[in-house]
């Protein structure tokens, strides 16, 4: 009977050691578990902290010379593709991809700058889900000879405040955040249901930080 004691007695304390085992593991791991959670948590402070100073530089870059003209546009004829898009669904890279190998196919060219325009419904509002119309497109002084899949614009004129971008391309974002957030609730003038565009030069390229751009607003009053 006291070997059968024992053996339980040796059971007993076999399933303790187990448990308290299983336990102190357990606590390893939940130590080690938030160890990863807290780790986890400040790197992404640290990536909304970099956003944040990207976005800072952002817009210190886009707002060098900032003062727009005002302009007065004759229509322009212009010749190029589109895609339907939105700022969450953007396609504007794979737009141009498209037309630049294609780009010496169109003839009578008119300049030798580029035209990145957006065509917005008149209920269009800035949301991110938001769907509008894009076009890469060249002017020229005659639509008679139109590459195929290509097509024709014809973009209206009219008053345009016209602001020059510098920096990369992807620092836009802080110049246009100037244009709408500041600039146009500040002057005299409103928005028009127009083309927006902007004027791209020949050898334009959007990661250089010394690239310029002309950002064409369209304005009434």
């Amino acid at each position: 009977m006291q070997k059968k004691l024992n053996i339980l007695e040796l059971g007993q304390r076999l399933n303790c050691r187990k448990i308290n085992g299983e336990g102190a593991a357990l606590e390893s791991e939940t130590v080690q578990e938030k160890q990863k959670q807290k780790l986890k948590l400040e790197n992404k402070y640290i990536q909304l902290a970099n956003i944040g100073m990207l976005l800072q530089v952002a817009s210190k870059i886009g707002r060098r010379n900032m003062e727009p003209r005002i302009e007065i546009l004759e229509p322009k004829k212009l010749i190029g593709i589109h895609k339907k898009m939105s700022l969450s669904n953007n396609k504007t890279a794979e737009l141009w991809r498209e037309f630049m190998p294609r780009r010496m196919e169109v003839k009578d060219r008119s300049t030798t700058d580029y035209i990145s325009m957006q065509k917005y419904d008149n209920c269009w509002t800035f949301s991110p889900d938001a769907v509008f119309e894009k076009w890469a497109t060249v002017e020229v002084s005659s639509l008679e000879e139109i590459p195929t899949s290509m097509e024709t614009y014809l973009l209206q004129g009219g008053k345009y405040a016209v602001f020059t971008h510098h920096g990369p391309a992807s620092a836009a974002a802080g110049t246009f955040q100037y244009i709408l957030g500041e600039w146009l609730p500040k002057s005299s003038y409103n928005l028009d249901d127009r083309e927006h565009f902007e004027v791209l030069p020949e050898g334009y390229n959007p990661i250089d930080p010394e690239a310029k751009e002309e950002i064409w607003v369209p304005i009434t009053g």
